[in-house]
């Protein structure tokens, strides 16, 4: 039987091999290009997520300035038609327009975030995990790796 030095759900490194579970992909150390503990953000696509968030706010927050222009206006179309003539829709709709853009500014922040992560890359992809998550200490992952830093590359 081959020993491994650590177990878990997401992830299992023995001797010989890395196995990632969520992806069921067993790789060699000879496959395995580079190992780095980095501090870096969860996904590599961040800014996607950050540039869609801000997207989304200009657009909301476009829309709740229209809502007050109908609103203040005195345009006869706008003031007596129906989606402004009654109060409570209109306290929903600012509900809404003001609560949006805080929302997706607090779901957009988790990716500004950098955790100490084991990233570890091969020939067309890279798995991203946090080092906290498997409650190991980063200096015995260095240890273990260092031996095995013959084979590919290490960065700590």
């Amino acid at each position: 039987m081959n020993r491994h030095f650590y177990n878990g759900s997401k992830i299992e490194i023995g001797k010989d091999y890395i196995k990632i579970k969520e992806r069921n992909i067993r790789l060699n150390y000879q496959e395995i290009k580079s190992i780095s503990i980095k501090n870096t953000r969860i996904h590599r696509a961040w800014l996607i997520y950050v540039i869609a968030g801000i997207v989304a706010c200009c657009i909301i927050l476009s829309l709740f300035c229209l809502l007050i222009h109908g609103l203040i206006s005195n345009a006869a179309a706008l003031r007596n038609s129906g989606l402004f003539y009654r109060k409570h829709v209109v306290v929903l709709l600012v509900f809404f327009f003001t609560g949006g853009p805080f929302f997706i500014v607090w779901k957009v922040k988790k990716y500004f975030k950098k955790y100490l992560m084991l990233i570890i890359k091969w020939d067309h992809d890279d798995f991203r995990i946090k080092i906290s998550d498997l409650r190991i200490n980063k200096n015995d992952l260095k240890k273990f790796f260092a031996d095995k830093e013959k084979s590919f590359e290490c960065d700590f």
